[in-house]
């Protein structure tokens, strides 16, 4: 999932490729069990971000406000209890 950030990078591509490489970097690193939820947040919002005008940035807004409901129900859940979460 690291490298496909800096593949979407690449100015060659269309913005609404870049968008689909920063939305698969975020869900590989969220299905990969990661809690780093302010790194799939990043990702999620780099996507709206390099194609402002996209069809997709509806849900990808919808899909911010879930990982943000998990990160705040995690920060609250104690530590063995976070394996419930996924």
């Amino acid at each position: 999932h690291d490298a496909l950030p800096i593949c979407a990078e690449n100015k060659a591509l269309t913005p609404i490729e870049s968008q689909s490489l920063y939305y698969f970097a975020a869900n590989i690193l969220a299905q990969s069990n990661s809690n780093d939820f302010d790194q799939i947040i990043a990702l999620l919002n780099k996507a709206i971000e390099v194609a402002p005008e996209s069809q997709y940035n509806s849900e990808l807004k919808n899909v911010i406000d879930y990982v943000q409901g998990v990160k705040d129900k995690a920060a609250s859940t104690p530590v063995e209890d976070t394996a419930d979460l996924k």
